[in-house]
């Protein structure tokens, strides 16, 4: 097959494409809409924050793409005052480690 070919394969192949066609790229996206339980606890040193914190926080799902199963299910962030943490929804539960104090599980 010669370049020029080949080139004229490819428009041919991203002209037929139309808008109306979904692909899903990369990891799946699941959106979660706050429930309002929440908290962020800042530590103080000398009476003044340290910038270390402890988080906590929970979401319900509320879209799924390229995924299915995850909606109405709740997600659960927590982060200790040393950074590590875990991020759970459903069944599934990440374990977060860092390597900053108070990093929020970046």
């Amino acid at each position: 097959m010669t370049l020029k070919s080949l080139a004229m394969a490819l428009c041919f192949t991203f002209s037929a494409v139309t808008t109306g066609t979904a692909t899903t790229i990369g990891q799946p996206l699941i959106i979660a809409e706050a429930d309002g339980n929440a908290f962020i606890l800042e530590y103080f040193e000398f009476l003044y924050p340290s910038g270390i914190k402890e988080v906590r926080a929970s979401a319900i799902a509320t879209e799924e793409f390229g995924t299915t199963g995850f909606v109405g299910s709740t997600f659960n962030y927590a982060m200790d005052r040393n950074g590590d943490g875990t991020l759970s929804i459903g069944s599934y539960t990440f374990d977060i480690v860092t390597f900053t104090d108070g990093f929020a599980g970046a």
